[in-house]
């Protein structure tokens, strides 16, 4: 358990504490600051160990694991193992349960020898803290050698004017050219670099200075990719942004990142302990939150980089909030805050705003002075409004987005504002990766056209229109941007854009309301990167064919809501890697698709509201296509139970065949 593992090395420290005022003074503060960065992420770890955390804290938990074990191991293990003194072996046994009996006769042994100690890899300042009160000063010529790819920690473990920091050279062009061959080419082209890939590949050299480290890895990710310009230009274009992101978290945190997470917090939290030093709040599973509560926090916490609220009951967010001048990132995902104050305007270092799934609908003209700013995040959902296209709601911005030139997100906005101007700003937005916008009419189209064609790094677009009648526009392209992966485009459509079959990199296309009268189907089969295709109410035909050799990637295939569609079929040697497979409801469908037993990759089908007739072929006892699913792991039949959620159904169960029978599904069929 993380927790614990945090848990056992403050218990330590504090014993520490204790024995160390005999030995040494001035170090208690220093011990005690160790102490409270590891219990002020600790009740952090107890929810990290219940699971349901997100990638991104999912790392950062295992981050704060290594450096608990790491700090355990150095305080009791390295100085036992390391300390030897002309072959003469320290006279006493290692304990992994008397740490201080340890340290005390660590400097008892060591008080009157000269000895070596060696730190290798050191990461953090904490380690040298905790380790450098077990070694005795003697004035006997004694060496303690730290190895550390950080300047931070090579300064912070310099205590007087004797400590040296050397730092080591950079390797020469050619030593690191032929290390970033050696890992990027490792089992191809006898470690040299293909002609095509030269130019790249020296630019990326370039880019990581000289330093080891980072062509290792950089590297080692490339040997996994495929060997096409494309593909490395991509990542060469991709790799300035995430460099000095890094950067700007290694040089501006000090090594004191501090964190505190609420979990069911009483009023009185910031009456039992001092957080002025505090960088990050979280707050999990709040419940209630008096508006002193807010208050108070504005107020004790100075220097906070990261405010995370999601899901927490708050409905307004104080002007105070503009006095936080090094927040960084502000989350209010699913609270109900309707309005951002004027003051977000001061926050001049913030990165990230995220207002999803919140009632806020216009964001403040003020943020146009958030040049750090680069991401949005601004989209709802109307849960009461089922299957319609106005179930996503953008936000309205202000005339002016153009000034914010390092935005990489800017999901979603409302197109019928401002006219004509808005899409002018919006191509200055060349760095975006991630842009959705809704509300467009048929008339903006070549507007729109022009300003995406302008986001050359565009990963994600998200595109949706005003009303199920206005069509989609978006034949205006003739430079799509190279890198898209990611498209949802959420509106009638005449036809599938002209351009969407040249994107080698399209991982996504999702389609609702599309209502296309021809299938989609021959411009998106020979995508060589598609992984997930998404079709709802998007075709309005009765019959989708899936041609031999076609989609060769693709792992999910959704088709819901085509009412007219009565036949599907699947020729051998189609949809070669399909896993997952949802259908319906498709009324006018009276027997599973042909070809569904030649899917050997198919792992899971969900069947949405079919019909009777549909349902029974397939059941074990004596269903006519039952030997077309016989083969696949898991069936689920799915009914909504008076118009709200699902009951989910296997094959064979008494109350699918109940289900069937019964008013659940007649209620179905005069829809």
């Amino acid at each position: 358990m993380t927790e614990t593992a945090v848990t056992l090395v403050i218990d330590k420290l504090v014993q520490l504490i204790v024995h160390e005022s005999k030995l040494l003074k001035g170090v208690h503060q220093e011990v005690v600051d160790i102490r409270d960065e590891l219990e002020s992420i600790q009740c952090f770890l107890k929810d990290a160990d219940k699971g349901n955390l997100q990638d991104g804290f999912k790392m950062w938990v295992k981050q704060v694991r290594e450096v608990a074990y790491h700090i355990e191991d150095k305080i009791l293990m390295s100085m036992t193992k390391q300390v030897y003194y002309e072959n003469e072996m320290a006279p006493w046994q290692t304990s992994m349960t008397d740490e201080i009996t340890l340290i005390s006769q660590l400097r008892k042994y060591l008080q009157h020898k000269r000895y070596v100690v060696a730190f290798d890899d050191v990461w953090k300042t904490e380690v040298w803290e905790i380790v450098k009160h077990a070694l005795p000063c003697n004035d006997r010529g004694s060496r303690i050698i730290i190895t550390t790819r950080s300047d931070l920690i090579g300064v912070s473990c310099k205590d007087s004017l004797f400590d040296q920091v050397h730092k080591l050279q950079p390797l020469s062009q050619d030593k690191a050219w032929e290390l970033f061959c050696r890992k990027a080419f490792r089992s191809k082209f006898q470690r040299c670099c293909p002609k095509e890939l030269v130019k790249l590949s020296m630019d990326i050299v370039k880019k990581c200075e000289g330093l080891p480290l980072p062509i290792v890895a950089i590297g080692g990710l490339l040997s996994t990719k495929e060997m096409v310009p494309f593909e490395w230009k991509k990542f060469h274009d991709s790799l300035s942004s995430e460099l000095e992101f890094l950067e700007a978290l290694d040089t501006t945190s000090h090594g004191k990142s501090r964190c505190l997470s609420i979990h069911n917090a009483r009023e009185d939290v910031f009456e039992t302990s001092e957080y002025s030093r505090v960088r990050s709040v979280f707050l999990f599973n709040i419940n209630e939150m008096p508006k002193s509560f807010i208050a108070k926090l504005f107020k004790k916490f100075k220097l906070l980089k990261v405010l995370d609220f999601e899901d927490a009951p708050i409905d307004y967010l104080p002007q105070e909030v503009g006095n936080l001048f090094h927040l960084k990132y502000l989350n209010l995902k699913r609270t109900k805050v309707k309005i951002l104050p004027k003051s977000v305007g001061r926050l001049h270092n913030l990165q990230t705003l995220n207002v999803l799934e919140t009632a806020v609908r216009e964001l403040p003209i003020e943020i146009f002075g958030l040049y750090k700013l680069r991401h949005i995040l601004a989209h709802s959902h109307d849960f009461e409004i089922k299957s319609s296209i106005y179930s996503v709601r953008g936000v309205k911005l202000h005339e002016g987005v153009g000034c914010l030139k390092d935005l990489q997100t800017l999901c979603l906005i409302e197109a019928n504002h401002h006219g004509a101007s808005l899409f002018e700003e919006l191509g200055k937005l060349s760095q975006l990766r991630w842009f959705g916008i809704s509300n467009m009419t048929t008339e903006r189209g070549r507007a729109l056209c022009t300003s995406i064609q302008k986001m050359v790094h565009l990963n994600i677009l998200v595109v949706g229109s005003i009303s199920e009648d206005e069509i989609i526009d978006l034949e205006s392209i003739s430079s799509p941007p190279p890198f898209l992966k990611h498209i949802y485009l959420r509106g009638r459509l005449k036809k599938l854009p002209n351009w969407i079959p040249e994107l080698q990199n399209l991982v996504t296309l999702v389609l609702f309301f599309s209502s296309l009268e021809e299938s989609p189907l021959p411009c998106v089969q020979a995508l060589p990167n598609l992984i997930t295709l998404s079709l709802n109410h998007a075709y309005d035909g009765e019959q989708l064919h899936f041609e031999e050799g076609s989609f060769r990637k693709l792992k999910k295939l959704i088709l819901r809501e085509m009412e007219k569609l009565k036949m599907m079929e699947i020729d051998k040697g189609s949809l070669p890697g399909l896993e997952q497979l949802e259908i319906g409801p498709c009324p006018q469908m009276k027997e599973v698709p042909s070809g569904i037993q030649d899917l050997e990759s198919l792992k899971i089908i969900d069947f949405y509201e079919m019909q009777r007739e549909f349902v029974l072929r397939m059941q074990p006892d004596g269903g006519d296509d039952y030997w077309k699913v016989k083969k696949v792991t898991t069936i689920r039949l799915r009914y909504r139970i008076k118009g709200e959620r699902y009951q989910i159904y296997k094959l064979g169960d008494s109350n699918l065949l109940e289900c069937l029978q019964g008013s659940v599904l007649e209620d179905q069929t005069t829809m």
